[in-house]
């Protein structure tokens, strides 16, 4: 046998407590051998090892040394430190940083143990651990100062962060530091215009939705997709999704409201953000009667036409309108006084007599529309133009003229003249 050596070098132990070595041996050809005698021993009056090489340090603290040899003078020695037991674990710096998500604190972590007579304890194992992000390393020895340190990487999420220092079973030392937003990242999305609006059923709201999205800091953020959809009530959304300006603005198309009267609501969502929620109400459509006589003239003697137009068209079943004079001594409706409607029909004409001179209200209703009405006069003198006409650009057409009576002996000119030549 050519030497020994003993396992572990140089180590350490809390006062009170024990620490197992071993030996190895080898020949003068560096093969192991493993029948030989030993023997141990060690410094400091309260220290002491067995002849198995358990060493059991004292109540002291310092550097014991261990030595072991053989009966031929074949010998071997190592370090022991002595600890006194950990009392507390101290923050030094590093407390209370903050940074963007995603990225180390500037200052490292540094805390310091010490034992129950105030003085550092080298050689300790403290671990390091967080409530969100990364710790490296997250176990550190203590150095002849009794300090160790980590860096601490916050999450991806903002908001409060803790680091946890410990030491054994004594009270841990707690880190507190701050995740913040970085500058130019989407953090707010927050409705600008268009909620709270109310439209007729199946028509377009007024003002398009339209959200800004900001930063942690409120700086308005451009480039960033908004997706608006329809989350109830039916109806539909264009332009849904959309790219916020240079002012971090984003708008939908349009909104057209559901077929249903009562509430309805969109969603517009950035990834990422919660999203924000537009509300309209739907209104439902008047149903009403619309009455009209062209020029509301008739002549006395003559026909005259009324035509009657349905807001929404006549529902499925169709509807029947009644058309009445109130003043039939100058006015009547031809018979019959009825117009049927079928499903869908919204415009139809009845035909009027003019009966003598004056003024009658002619009316018109029907079930479930609100009725309508107008005024009309019979004059025994009246100049009826056809309603209408059209002609191509360069071309020419004829107009039925109607005269109430009929022209007196030796003729009438009449002069027609265009309100837009």
């Amino acid at each position: 046998m050519a030497s020994i050596q003993i396992v572990p070098r140089d180590t350490g132990v809390t006062a009170g407590a024990s620490a197992q070595l071993r030996l190895t041996a080898a020949d003068s050809a560096g093969q192991p051998v493993t029948q030989f005698y030993a023997a141990w021993s060690t410094t400091g009056s309260s220290n002491t090892i067995n002849a198995d090489g358990l060493f059991r340090a004292g109540n002291g603290r310092g550097t014991a040394w261990v030595f072991a040899h053989t009966p031929t003078g074949i010998q071997d020695s190592t370090r022991v430190m002595v600890a006194p037991a950990v009392s507390q674990i101290q923050i030094v710096s590093g407390n209370n940083q903050s940074g963007a998500v995603g990225t180390a604190l500037a200052l490292p972590l540094v805390v310091k143990v010490l034992a129950s007579d105030n003085l550092p304890v080298a050689g300790a194992s403290v671990q390091f651990s967080t409530s969100s992000g990364s710790v490296n390393p997250p176990t550190a020895m203590t150095d002849s100062l009794g300090l160790a340190q980590t860096i601490a990487t916050l999450g991806t999420t903002a908001g409060s962060v803790a680091v946890t220092a410990k030491v054994g079973s004594v009270t841990p030392a707690l880190f507190a530091a701050t995740a913040t937003q970085q500058a130019g990242v989407p953090a707010n999305l927050a409705k600008v215009a268009g909620d709270a609006q109310s439209a007729t059923v199946g028509t377009a709201v007024a003002i398009a939705p339209q959200v800004k999205v900001t930063d942690a800091f409120s700086t308005p953020v451009a480039g960033v997709s908004v997706t608006f959809a329809v989350a109830s009530g039916g109806g539909s959304v264009t332009g849904a999704t959309a790219t916020t300006n240079a002012s971090g603005l984003a708008s939908a198309g349009s909104w057209t409201l559901g077929a249903t009267a009562g509430a309805n609501t969109l969603t517009a969502t950035v990834t990422g953000l919660a999203p924000v929620t537009f509300t309209a109400t739907g209104t439902a459509v008047l149903a009403a009667i619309q009455l009209t006589v062209p020029g509301n003239l008739v002549g006395v003697g003559a026909q005259g036409l009324a035509l009657v137009k349905l807001t929404p068209p006549a529902p499925t079943g169709g509807v029947t309108v009644t058309v009445t004079s109130d003043s039939t001594q100058y006015l009547t409706v031809a018979s019959p006084d009825t117009i049927a409607f079928a499903a869908g029909d919204t415009l139809k004409s009845i035909f009027l007599n003019g009966v003598a001179a004056g003024a009658s209200i002619l009316h018109a209703t029907a079930s479930g529309y609100a009725a309508g009405l107008t005024g009309v006069a019979v004059t025994p003198n009246l100049i009826v133009l056809q309603p209408s006409v059209s002609v191509g650009i360069g071309q020419s057409t004829s107009l039925g003229i109607t005269i109430v009576p009929v022209a007196p002996t030796g003729g009438l000119v009449v002069t027609l003249a265009s309100t837009d030549t």
